[in-house]
């Protein structure tokens, strides 16, 4: 049970790490439009502090493409190049091992990811074919084919990402493997300064994994914070500002599409104060080693006079703070 004397705490005498808790807990109420109801006594007694991390966000929709080609045998001529995968039944092959990789890679990862079924692709209408399908980074799997068919399997539109992953030793080689050079990747020092929401950029030797699946793994972890980033909603407390960087604010708007909500120290100090002589609020159960959670939590519930703006954002903050 809060202490009487606790919760009617003069603002005025509040240390740093109890405003920064009150106001953060506070204005999530304001912004997203908490009602009476989204955060309760019941919620702070089920709370865990050692629950794992609930996974929030936009799921990343991934389309893993096998790219190969069939070598047909030809009289006094070269006909075939060298790579593991040749024919159809080594493509068959390759891509039940490439389902089985990417079945264990979704199993185990902790961000949300959608992984499409793999297309096997050996030209160029079939590449055509994959860039209708809805996702948000293409997973090229460039075992063997011609420099077009590699062209063509990489994502068509400005605002979706590539990975190719090619084969040394965890699998049948790849062509690829030894033919991907400077002619299709990007190799300036990883300099980013161009990209923005509308444009990531084109393929770099960064985007390109060789056998490690972990690797990999990240690789679509940090493609899945990007596209939960890219216009996202944040709260500016004081208002929004950089260091050194004025212009810091409209960069952050315009290159990353940002929405950055400016709440002033003083509007917040207004709603702490109402919320605390709001006699009406129930006290909250907490451990004794959380007092904090007490101060956090108790201004949600008076933080009502904001509209809702997103529903999936509640049932997020929800289901992180236990509330079934």
């Amino acid at each position: 049970m809060v202490k009487d004397k606790e919760a009617q705490m003069p603002f005025e005498n509040m240390n740093r790490r109890e405003f920064v808790g009150l106001t953060t807990a506070s204005i999530a109420g304001g912004v997203l439009g908490f009602g009476n109801s989204s955060v309760g006594g019941s919620v702070a007694e089920s709370w865990d502090p050692n629950r794992p991390f609930a996974t929030t966000g936009k799921p990343l929709t991934v389309q893993p493409v096998l790219m190969y080609r069939v070598s047909e045998k030809r009289q006094a001529a070269s006909w075939k190049s060298w790579g593991g995968v040749q024919s159809e039944e080594a493509a068959s092959e390759e891509a039940q091992r490439i389902s089985g990789e990417l079945k264990s890679l979704t199993g185990q990862a902790d961000f949300p990811m959608h992984m499409h079924p793999v297309v096997k692709v050996k030209s160029l209408s079939e590449a055509q074919q994959v860039h209708k399908n809805d996702y948000d980074v293409v997973l090229v799997y460039a075992a063997t084919g011609s420099g077009y068919l590699l062209k063509a399997c990489l994502a068509q539109e400005k605002d979706k990402d590539t990975i190719v992953f090619v084969r040394h030793e965890s699998g049948p080689t790849y062509y690829w493997y030894e033919a991907l050079s400077t002619k299709y990747l990007k190799t300036a020092g990883g300099d980013s300064g161009p990209n923005s929401h509308l444009d990531h950029g084109g393929l770099h030797v960064e985007d390109v994994v060789v056998d490690d699946c972990e690797e990999l793994r990240w690789r679509l972890r940090a493609l899945c914070g990007l596209k939960n980033f890219v216009g996202a909603r944040i709260v500016a407390l004081g208002g929004a500002w950089g260091k050194y960087s004025p212009e810091a604010p409209k960069v952050a708007a315009d290159k990353y599409r940002l929405e950055i909500i400016e709440v002033g120290y003083d509007d917040v100090a207004e709603r702490i104060r109402s919320v605390r002589a709001d006699h009406s609020l129930e006290p909250i159960r907490i451990t004794p080693e959380r007092p904090i959670y007490s101060k956090a939590i108790m201004p949600l519930k008076g933080f009502r006079d904001e509209e809702t703006k997103s529903k999936k954002q509640i049932q997020d903050f929800r289901r992180v703070m236990g509330e079934n």
